[in-house]
Protein backbone atom coordinates (compact mmCIF):
# COMPACT_ATOMS: atom_id res chain seq x y z
CA UNK A 1 0.00 0.00 0.00
CA UNK A 2 1.68 3.37 -1.01
CA UNK A 3 2.11 5.87 1.80
CA UNK A 4 -0.01 9.62 1.66
CA UNK A 5 1.94 11.28 -0.23
CA UNK A 6 2.84 8.56 -2.82
CA UNK A 7 -1.63 7.81 -2.91
CA UNK A 8 -2.17 11.57 -3.83
CA UNK A 9 0.57 11.41 -6.74
CA UNK A 10 -1.04 8.35 -7.99
CA UNK A 11 -4.64 9.62 -7.50
CA UNK A 12 -3.88 13.10 -9.85
CA UNK A 13 -2.18 10.42 -12.16
CA UNK A 14 -5.35 7.86 -12.10
CA UNK A 15 -7.16 11.23 -12.97
CA UNK A 16 -4.66 12.28 -15.91
CA UNK A 17 -4.92 8.53 -17.51
CA UNK A 18 -8.85 9.23 -17.40
CA UNK A 19 -8.54 12.49 -19.53
CA UNK A 20 -6.11 11.22 -21.67
CA UNK A 21 -8.33 8.31 -22.62
CA UNK A 22 -11.67 10.60 -22.64
CA UNK A 23 -9.65 12.76 -25.46
CA UNK A 24 -8.23 10.11 -27.55
CA UNK A 25 -9.40 9.74 -31.12
CA UNK A 26 -10.23 6.38 -31.80
CA UNK A 27 -12.85 7.14 -34.38
CA UNK A 28 -10.32 7.43 -37.41
CA UNK A 29 -6.89 5.78 -38.45
CA UNK A 30 -5.70 3.64 -35.68
CA UNK A 31 -3.28 5.13 -33.25
CA UNK A 32 -0.16 3.13 -32.81
CA UNK A 33 -0.18 -0.17 -31.45
CA UNK A 34 -3.81 0.28 -30.52
CA UNK A 35 -6.68 -0.65 -32.78
CA UNK A 36 -9.69 1.05 -33.15
CA UNK A 37 -12.32 -1.06 -32.20
CA UNK A 38 -15.26 1.67 -31.50
CA UNK A 39 -14.74 4.71 -29.66
CA UNK A 40 -17.66 3.48 -26.95
CA UNK A 41 -16.05 0.39 -26.48
CA UNK A 42 -12.67 1.08 -26.31
CA UNK A 43 -13.28 3.86 -24.27
CA UNK A 44 -15.41 1.88 -22.19
CA UNK A 45 -12.70 -0.97 -21.46
CA UNK A 46 -9.66 1.52 -20.86
CA UNK A 47 -11.27 3.30 -17.86
CA UNK A 48 -11.97 0.19 -16.62
CA UNK A 49 -8.13 -1.02 -16.90
CA UNK A 50 -7.34 2.12 -15.19
CA UNK A 51 -9.53 2.02 -12.30
CA UNK A 52 -7.94 -1.58 -11.78
CA UNK A 53 -4.42 -0.62 -12.35
CA UNK A 54 -4.68 2.25 -10.17
CA UNK A 55 -6.31 -0.11 -7.51
CA UNK A 56 -3.43 -2.35 -7.73
CA UNK A 57 -0.93 0.50 -7.44
CA UNK A 58 -2.46 2.68 -4.61
CA UNK A 59 -3.56 -0.04 -2.42
CA UNK A 60 -1.92 -3.20 -3.81
CA UNK A 61 -5.03 -5.04 -4.91
CA UNK A 62 -5.01 -7.60 -7.61
CA UNK A 63 -7.76 -7.43 -9.85
CA UNK A 64 -10.41 -9.78 -9.14
CA UNK A 65 -12.36 -12.47 -11.74
CA UNK A 66 -15.34 -10.53 -11.44
CA UNK A 67 -14.12 -7.45 -12.24
CA UNK A 68 -12.16 -8.32 -15.59
CA UNK A 69 -14.80 -10.29 -16.51
CA UNK A 70 -15.90 -7.17 -19.47
CA UNK A 71 -12.11 -7.54 -20.68
CA UNK A 72 -12.18 -11.03 -20.56
CA UNK A 73 -15.97 -11.48 -22.68
CA UNK A 74 -14.77 -8.97 -25.19
CA UNK A 75 -11.14 -10.82 -25.72
CA UNK A 76 -13.54 -13.95 -26.03
CA UNK A 77 -15.62 -12.67 -28.43
CA UNK A 78 -12.92 -11.08 -30.61
CA UNK A 79 -11.77 -15.26 -30.82
CA UNK A 80 -15.12 -16.58 -31.43
CA UNK A 81 -15.31 -13.68 -34.29
CA UNK A 82 -11.68 -15.01 -36.03
CA UNK A 83 -8.77 -13.75 -33.84
CA UNK A 84 -6.12 -15.40 -32.72
CA UNK A 85 -5.53 -15.37 -29.21
CA UNK A 86 -1.94 -14.06 -29.54
CA UNK A 87 -4.17 -11.09 -31.39
CA UNK A 88 -5.84 -10.25 -29.14
CA UNK A 89 -3.55 -10.03 -26.25
CA UNK A 90 -1.18 -8.02 -28.64
CA UNK A 91 -4.14 -5.41 -29.32
CA UNK A 92 -4.66 -5.59 -25.38
CA UNK A 93 -0.92 -5.19 -24.28
CA UNK A 94 -0.89 -2.31 -26.98
CA UNK A 95 -3.80 -0.22 -25.59
CA UNK A 96 -2.50 -0.36 -22.58
CA UNK A 97 1.13 0.62 -23.67
CA UNK A 98 -0.25 3.10 -25.88
CA UNK A 99 -2.12 4.95 -23.15
CA UNK A 100 0.89 4.97 -20.66
CA UNK A 101 3.21 6.31 -23.22
CA UNK A 102 0.75 9.18 -23.43
CA UNK A 103 0.51 10.01 -19.58
CA UNK A 104 4.42 9.83 -20.10
CA UNK A 105 5.04 12.13 -22.82
CA UNK A 106 2.68 15.40 -21.19
CA UNK A 107 3.98 14.20 -17.30
CA UNK A 108 6.76 16.16 -15.53
CA UNK A 109 9.52 14.76 -14.57
CA UNK A 110 8.82 13.89 -10.74
CA UNK A 111 5.47 11.84 -12.68
CA UNK A 112 7.85 9.58 -14.72
CA UNK A 113 10.06 8.99 -11.68
CA UNK A 114 6.97 7.64 -9.96
CA UNK A 115 5.27 5.64 -13.02
CA UNK A 116 8.88 4.52 -13.23
CA UNK A 117 9.13 3.16 -10.10
CA UNK A 118 5.52 1.22 -11.16
CA UNK A 119 7.27 -0.60 -13.90
CA UNK A 120 6.71 -3.90 -11.62
CA UNK A 121 3.50 -3.52 -10.68
CA UNK A 122 2.38 -2.49 -14.27
CA UNK A 123 4.13 -5.68 -15.44
CA UNK A 124 2.26 -7.70 -12.64
CA UNK A 125 -0.66 -6.08 -13.74
CA UNK A 126 -1.06 -7.07 -17.75
CA UNK A 127 0.21 -10.88 -16.19
CA UNK A 128 -2.73 -11.29 -14.32
CA UNK A 129 -4.99 -9.67 -17.11
CA UNK A 130 -3.12 -11.85 -19.88
CA UNK A 131 -3.63 -15.24 -17.73
CA UNK A 132 -7.72 -14.61 -17.11
CA UNK A 133 -7.86 -13.80 -21.46
CA UNK A 134 -5.35 -16.86 -21.76
CA UNK A 135 -7.54 -19.06 -19.89
CA UNK A 136 -10.60 -18.14 -21.25
CA UNK A 137 -8.70 -18.33 -24.57
CA UNK A 138 -7.95 -22.08 -23.95
CA UNK A 139 -11.31 -23.07 -22.58
CA UNK A 140 -12.84 -21.75 -26.02
CA UNK A 141 -9.90 -23.76 -28.01
CA UNK A 142 -11.43 -26.58 -26.33
CA UNK A 143 -15.47 -26.26 -26.72
CA UNK A 144 -17.37 -27.81 -29.86
CA UNK A 145 -17.93 -24.12 -31.18
CA UNK A 146 -14.02 -23.96 -31.72
CA UNK A 147 -13.95 -27.31 -33.40
CA UNK A 148 -17.00 -26.19 -35.71
CA UNK A 149 -15.33 -23.03 -36.69
CA UNK A 150 -11.92 -24.79 -37.54
CA UNK A 151 -14.30 -27.34 -39.65
CA UNK A 152 -15.42 -24.94 -41.57
CA UNK A 153 -12.17 -22.63 -41.90
CA UNK A 154 -10.68 -26.04 -43.15
CA UNK A 155 -13.34 -26.95 -45.69
CA UNK A 156 -13.00 -23.51 -46.63
CA UNK A 157 -9.24 -23.74 -47.29
CA UNK A 158 -9.87 -27.35 -49.37
CA UNK A 159 -12.14 -25.90 -51.69
CA UNK A 160 -10.37 -22.64 -52.35
CA UNK A 161 -7.31 -24.50 -53.21
CA UNK A 162 -8.45 -27.37 -54.96
CA UNK A 163 -7.64 -30.22 -52.36
CA UNK A 164 -10.19 -32.98 -52.09
CA UNK A 165 -13.58 -32.72 -49.32
CA UNK A 166 -14.47 -35.88 -49.45
CA UNK A 167 -13.24 -36.97 -46.01
CA UNK A 168 -14.06 -33.60 -44.62
CA UNK A 169 -17.51 -32.71 -45.00
CA UNK A 170 -18.90 -35.02 -41.98
CA UNK A 171 -20.69 -32.44 -40.37
CA UNK A 172 -24.16 -32.46 -40.92
CA UNK A 173 -24.60 -28.67 -40.28
CA UNK A 174 -22.42 -27.51 -43.05
CA UNK A 175 -24.22 -28.09 -46.54
CA UNK A 176 -21.80 -28.25 -49.42
CA UNK A 177 -23.82 -26.44 -52.33
CA UNK A 178 -22.47 -27.00 -56.20
CA UNK A 179 -21.49 -23.38 -56.86
CA UNK A 180 -20.20 -20.86 -55.14
CA UNK A 181 -19.85 -16.88 -55.41
CA UNK A 182 -16.26 -16.46 -54.04
CA UNK A 183 -15.73 -13.20 -52.08
CA UNK A 184 -11.90 -11.94 -51.32
CA UNK A 185 -11.30 -9.09 -48.76
CA UNK A 186 -8.40 -6.77 -48.71
CA UNK A 187 -7.87 -3.98 -46.27
CA UNK A 188 -6.09 -0.82 -47.32
CA UNK A 189 -3.83 -1.46 -44.50
CA UNK A 190 -2.53 -5.05 -44.47
CA UNK A 191 -1.11 -4.89 -40.75
CA UNK A 192 -2.68 -7.64 -39.02
CA UNK A 193 -4.33 -5.75 -36.14
CA UNK A 194 -6.72 -3.96 -38.91
CA UNK A 195 -7.10 -7.01 -41.05
CA UNK A 196 -8.48 -8.63 -37.85
CA UNK A 197 -10.45 -5.92 -37.29
CA UNK A 198 -11.99 -5.97 -40.43
CA UNK A 199 -12.61 -9.76 -40.32
CA UNK A 200 -14.51 -9.72 -36.79
CA UNK A 201 -16.72 -6.57 -37.57
CA UNK A 202 -17.61 -7.74 -41.25
CA UNK A 203 -21.57 -8.95 -41.42
CA UNK A 204 -20.47 -12.44 -42.72
CA UNK A 205 -23.81 -14.59 -43.35
CA UNK A 206 -24.20 -18.02 -41.76
CA UNK A 207 -24.56 -20.10 -44.25
CA UNK A 208 -21.17 -18.54 -45.30
CA UNK A 209 -17.80 -20.22 -45.23
CA UNK A 210 -14.70 -18.02 -44.32
CA UNK A 211 -10.48 -18.22 -43.45
CA UNK A 212 -8.36 -15.70 -42.95
CA UNK A 213 -5.51 -14.83 -44.35
CA UNK A 214 -2.51 -12.47 -44.36
CA UNK A 215 -4.48 -9.37 -46.60
CA UNK A 216 -7.93 -10.00 -45.44
CA UNK A 217 -9.98 -12.66 -45.88
CA UNK A 218 -12.11 -14.86 -47.84
CA UNK A 219 -15.72 -16.43 -48.02
CA UNK A 220 -17.38 -19.11 -50.09
CA UNK A 221 -21.22 -17.92 -50.55
CA UNK A 222 -23.29 -20.79 -51.68
CA UNK A 223 -25.07 -20.19 -54.55
CA UNK A 224 -28.92 -21.19 -54.75
CA UNK A 225 -29.67 -18.73 -57.69
CA UNK A 226 -28.51 -16.25 -59.80
CA UNK A 227 -24.80 -14.54 -59.30
CA UNK A 228 -25.81 -11.27 -59.71
CA UNK A 229 -28.56 -11.89 -56.45
CA UNK A 230 -25.73 -13.25 -54.64
CA UNK A 231 -23.69 -9.83 -54.92
CA UNK A 232 -26.98 -7.83 -54.17
CA UNK A 233 -27.11 -8.99 -50.79
CA UNK A 234 -23.22 -8.68 -49.97
CA UNK A 235 -24.05 -5.51 -51.64
CA UNK A 236 -27.15 -4.89 -49.20
CA UNK A 237 -25.03 -6.16 -46.05
CA UNK A 238 -21.64 -3.71 -47.25
CA UNK A 239 -23.85 -0.80 -47.30
CA UNK A 240 -24.43 -0.10 -43.73
CA UNK A 241 -21.08 -0.76 -42.58
CA UNK A 242 -18.69 0.52 -44.97
CA UNK A 243 -18.35 4.23 -43.44
CA UNK A 244 -17.48 2.34 -39.93
CA UNK A 245 -15.26 0.05 -41.03
CA UNK A 246 -11.14 0.29 -41.93
CA UNK A 247 -11.27 0.85 -45.95
CA UNK A 248 -11.72 -2.73 -47.48
CA UNK A 249 -12.43 -3.65 -51.12
CA UNK A 250 -14.53 -6.86 -52.08
CA UNK A 251 -13.34 -8.64 -55.10
CA UNK A 252 -15.88 -11.35 -56.06
CA UNK A 253 -16.03 -14.11 -58.82
CA UNK A 254 -18.48 -17.18 -59.33
CA UNK A 255 -17.63 -21.20 -60.10
CA UNK A 256 -18.60 -24.15 -59.37
CA UNK A 257 -16.40 -26.75 -56.77
CA UNK A 258 -14.25 -27.81 -59.01
CA UNK A 259 -13.03 -24.36 -60.87
CA UNK A 260 -13.17 -22.26 -56.99
CA UNK A 261 -9.56 -22.02 -57.17
CA UNK A 262 -9.63 -20.06 -60.49
CA UNK A 263 -12.39 -18.18 -58.97
CA UNK A 264 -10.33 -17.50 -56.03
CA UNK A 265 -7.18 -16.21 -58.05
CA UNK A 266 -9.90 -14.03 -59.78
CA UNK A 267 -11.57 -12.85 -56.92
CA UNK A 268 -8.05 -11.76 -54.92
CA UNK A 269 -6.58 -10.09 -58.17
CA UNK A 270 -9.77 -8.17 -58.33
CA UNK A 271 -10.06 -6.83 -54.78
CA UNK A 272 -5.87 -6.21 -55.23
CA UNK A 273 -6.60 -4.11 -57.99
CA UNK A 274 -9.66 -2.28 -56.22
CA UNK A 275 -6.94 -1.31 -53.40
CA UNK A 276 -4.43 -0.90 -55.76
CA UNK A 277 -6.61 1.81 -58.23
CA UNK A 278 -8.25 3.62 -55.05
CA UNK A 279 -11.44 3.42 -56.70
CA UNK A 280 -14.74 3.95 -54.93
CA UNK A 281 -16.23 0.86 -55.49
CA UNK A 282 -15.94 -1.78 -52.73
CA UNK A 283 -17.32 -4.58 -55.08
CA UNK A 284 -14.91 -5.18 -57.56
CA UNK A 285 -16.43 -7.27 -60.50
CA UNK A 286 -14.26 -8.46 -63.62
CA UNK A 287 -16.73 -6.90 -66.22
CA UNK A 288 -15.72 -3.57 -64.31
CA UNK A 289 -12.17 -4.17 -65.23
CA UNK A 290 -11.59 -5.86 -67.85
CA UNK A 291 -8.43 -3.15 -69.17
CA UNK A 292 -7.01 -3.53 -65.54
CA UNK A 293 -7.49 -7.19 -64.90
CA UNK A 294 -5.74 -8.20 -68.13
CA UNK A 295 -2.70 -5.51 -67.07
CA UNK A 296 -2.86 -7.11 -63.57
CA UNK A 297 -2.15 -11.01 -64.41
CA UNK A 298 0.30 -10.35 -66.98
CA UNK A 299 3.42 -9.65 -65.15
CA UNK A 300 5.52 -9.13 -67.96
CA UNK A 301 3.05 -6.67 -69.67
CA UNK A 302 2.82 -5.03 -66.62
CA UNK A 303 6.09 -4.54 -66.43
CA UNK A 304 6.39 -3.38 -69.91
CA UNK A 305 3.85 -0.75 -69.85
CA UNK A 306 4.99 0.40 -66.55
CA UNK A 307 8.39 2.01 -68.57
CA UNK A 308 6.71 4.10 -70.81
CA UNK A 309 6.19 6.79 -68.34
CA UNK A 310 9.96 6.44 -66.92
CA UNK A 311 10.92 9.81 -69.02
CA UNK A 312 8.03 11.30 -66.93
CA UNK A 313 9.72 10.48 -63.70
CA UNK A 314 11.47 13.97 -63.56
CA UNK A 315 9.10 15.87 -64.76
CA UNK A 316 6.15 16.12 -62.33
CA UNK A 317 4.78 19.23 -64.29
CA UNK A 318 4.19 16.91 -66.94
CA UNK A 319 3.04 14.06 -64.70
CA UNK A 320 -0.05 16.33 -63.16
CA UNK A 321 -1.30 17.57 -66.44
CA UNK A 322 -1.08 13.64 -67.91
CA UNK A 323 -3.27 12.61 -64.42
CA UNK A 324 -5.69 15.75 -64.72
CA UNK A 325 -6.80 14.94 -68.21
CA UNK A 326 -7.59 11.53 -67.75
CA UNK A 327 -9.49 12.54 -64.77
CA UNK A 328 -11.23 15.06 -67.02
CA UNK A 329 -12.03 12.50 -69.89
CA UNK A 330 -9.26 13.60 -72.09
CA UNK A 331 -10.67 17.17 -72.71
CA UNK A 332 -8.82 20.32 -72.78
CA UNK A 333 -11.12 23.36 -71.36
CA UNK A 334 -11.59 20.90 -67.61
CA UNK A 335 -8.46 20.37 -67.88
CA UNK A 336 -7.34 23.67 -68.34
CA UNK A 337 -9.75 24.61 -65.38
CA UNK A 338 -8.66 21.72 -62.79
CA UNK A 339 -4.98 23.56 -63.32
CA UNK A 340 -5.64 26.78 -63.41
CA UNK A 341 -4.19 27.37 -66.85
CA UNK A 342 -4.60 28.31 -70.52
CA UNK A 343 -6.14 25.62 -72.71
CA UNK A 344 -3.00 26.39 -74.65
CA UNK A 345 -0.86 25.30 -71.93
CA UNK A 346 -2.31 22.10 -71.76
CA UNK A 347 -2.00 21.50 -75.32
CA UNK A 348 1.52 22.25 -75.05
CA UNK A 349 2.22 20.24 -72.23
CA UNK A 350 0.90 17.56 -73.68
CA UNK A 351 2.74 17.63 -76.73
CA UNK A 352 5.82 17.58 -74.61
CA UNK A 353 4.16 14.14 -73.54
CA UNK A 354 4.33 12.97 -77.12
CA UNK A 355 7.42 14.33 -77.52
CA UNK A 356 9.09 12.46 -74.48
CA UNK A 357 7.22 9.15 -74.64
CA UNK A 358 6.44 8.39 -77.98
CA UNK A 359 2.56 8.21 -77.56
CA UNK A 360 0.35 11.32 -77.95
CA UNK A 361 -2.54 11.56 -75.71
CA UNK A 362 -4.17 13.67 -77.59
CA UNK A 363 -4.44 10.11 -80.06
CA UNK A 364 -7.08 8.27 -79.05
CA UNK A 365 -4.96 5.14 -79.99
CA UNK A 366 -1.76 6.02 -78.36
CA UNK A 367 -3.84 7.66 -75.37
CA UNK A 368 -4.99 3.93 -74.90
CA UNK A 369 -1.39 2.68 -74.30
CA UNK A 370 -0.64 5.79 -71.82
CA UNK A 371 -3.68 4.77 -69.94
CA UNK A 372 -2.79 1.51 -69.33
CA UNK A 373 0.85 2.57 -68.97
CA UNK A 374 -0.80 4.90 -65.88
CA UNK A 375 -2.45 1.82 -64.60
CA UNK A 376 0.53 -0.50 -64.56
CA UNK A 377 2.56 1.87 -62.64
CA UNK A 378 -0.01 2.11 -59.82
CA UNK A 379 -0.36 -1.70 -59.68
CA UNK A 380 3.52 -2.05 -59.63
CA UNK A 381 3.52 1.10 -56.79
CA UNK A 382 0.70 -0.44 -54.36
CA UNK A 383 1.95 -4.36 -54.46
CA UNK A 384 5.60 -3.23 -53.45
CA UNK A 385 3.65 -0.89 -51.11
CA UNK A 386 1.39 -3.90 -50.11
CA UNK A 387 4.26 -6.43 -49.47
CA UNK A 388 6.62 -4.39 -47.32
CA UNK A 389 3.44 -4.15 -45.11
CA UNK A 390 3.03 -7.65 -44.97
CA UNK A 391 0.82 -8.51 -47.51
CA UNK A 392 0.75 -12.34 -48.48
CA UNK A 393 1.02 -12.19 -52.13
CA UNK A 394 0.95 -9.69 -54.76
CA UNK A 395 -1.12 -8.45 -57.64
CA UNK A 396 -2.32 -11.30 -60.47
CA UNK A 397 0.17 -13.81 -58.28
CA UNK A 398 -1.99 -17.07 -57.45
Amino acid sequence: MADAQTRAALTQLRAAAHRFVDVLDVSGAEPTDMVAVGAADFRERAHLHVDLLFALFIDGIDPTDAALAPIVEAAHAAMQHGRTLEEVLDIRLGAIEYVWRGLAADADEPTRRLMFEHALPLSRYNAIVSSRIAVAGAAFTAAPRWEQLEARHDLADALLTGRSVADMHADPRIRLAENYLVVVARADDPAPRTVGNLRMRFPHAANELVRADAGGWSALVPLDGEVSAAIADLEQRVRPVGDALPRFWLGVAAGSVPGLPAAFAEARTLAELGRALDTGEIICRRERFMLEYAIAVDAQTRERLARVLDPLDDQPILTETYTAFTRNNYALNPTADALHIHRNTVTYRLSRIAELTGYDPQNPTEAMTLTAAHTARLLLRSDKHFRSEGGDVGIGEP
